[in-house]
């Protein structure tokens, strides 16, 4: 099983923040971040052991403060997510914090409600804003069917063409759109928050479906280590464990 725990990304320098979701919404990276504020998740048979489900209507998610600052530079997120039905944007997870105004860095994953896209919205340290859907058909046919999904999200801040996502270890082919929801200025960090979001002075939920083995690392992940974290099978760069 290639979850992320068990392979020699968990040690990586650039790993900023991991979560297993094993009844709790702590961190297992290096450094941990932890949640100081939430409105938790129901707990569940998980890809790997546990997961987490969030509800929109029961407003779940995890809070973190002011941390883990994307401002600049490659950024990636991986995630076990599954979801049988739903609509509008969805976020798995958020962040953005001032540089200084009118500056406002951060990202945002997301999944997009109805058809399935997969999409992000960021603003990098210069204040430049992008937002990126990618609604394809092999995408919207096979990622609501209730199913444990592998979605992965690559990118160099402030580089519209470094945009890349992957379902199951396989890379969306096709445009993205810039559309869709922006990262919006305004004069409040949006703390670090999965599950939800943080804009003005209160955190939401913002995700309906399940997630497990959430990663972020600040740099770009190779389509080979995507690939093996979306696989079962033991990869050549798994660690030994006996």
């Amino acid at each position: 099983m290639a979850e992320l725990y068990n392979t020699s990304l968990f040690t990586d320098a650039n790993l900023q923040a991991y979560y297993r979701f094993e009844d709790n919404g702590n961190d297992s990276a290096a450094t941990p971040l932890n949640p100081v504020a939430s409105d938790a998740p129901t707990f569940i048979t998980g890809k790997y052991v546990k997961g987490a489900t969030f509800s929109q209507a029961a407003d779940n998610y995890y809070g973190y403060g002011n941390i883990l600052n994307l401002v600049s530079g490659g950024v990636s997120m991986a995630v076990w997510f599954k979801r049988s039905s739903g609509a509008g944007n969805n976020y798995i997870c958020t962040r953005r914090h001032i540089v200084a105004a009118p500056d406002y860095s951060g990202i945002h994953f997301l999944v997009a409600g109805g058809n399935g896209g997969v999409g992000l919205a960021w603003r990098d340290d210069s204040g430049d804003i992008g937002t990126f859907q990618q609604y394809s058909a092999e995408n919207a046919t096979s990622i609501f069917d209730d199913k444990w999904h592998h979605l992965a999200w690559t990118m160099t801040l402030g580089t519209d063409s470094s945009t890349k996502a992957y379902v199951d270890g396989k890379l969306i082919t096709g445009s993205w759109t810039n559309s869709g929801d922006r990262l919006p200025a305004n004069n409040a960090d949006q703390k670090w928050v999965i599950g939800g979001s943080y804009i003005g002075a209160a955190y939401a939920g913002n995700l309906d479906g399940s997630i497990d083995d959430l990663a972020i690392f600040d740099r770009i992940l190779t389509p080979a280590e995507i690939k093996t974290l979306a696989s079962d099978a033991t990869a050549s760069f798994l660690l030994n464990l006996i």
